[in-house]
């Protein structure tokens, strides 16, 4: 299924070819990004930590709906979604 992955343009490094939209395959939220990282190697530390886990820093939502709220990286995905990745912001 072919999903869309949104992401703030500077959050991309280098290999992306500066793209700020990739179209991705996957059944869950966790195979599409796998599907981003095969495709796109140099995004692997966006959305996965160095332990292969999703990203703390981070937040993923499907379809305008946080993955927390939805089944996690296990939430299912369908053809046509929006997966948007964004920075969690932090400061006083």
């Amino acid at each position: 299924m072919s999903v869309r992955i949104k992401v703030f343009g500077f959050l991309l490094p280098g290999g992306s070819d500066n793209k700020s939209e990739i179209v991705c395959n996957g059944s869950t939220v966790e195979e599409v990004l796998r599907d981003a990282v095969g495709k796109y190697p140099n995004i692997k530390p966006l959305p996965f930590d160095e332990n292969n886990y999703l990203n703390p820093s981070v937040s993923i939502y499907v379809n305008k709906t946080h993955i927390r709220l939805l089944q996690g990286e296990k939430t299912k995905v369908e053809s046509g979604d929006e997966i948007l990745i964004v920075p969690v912001m932090a400061g006083g």
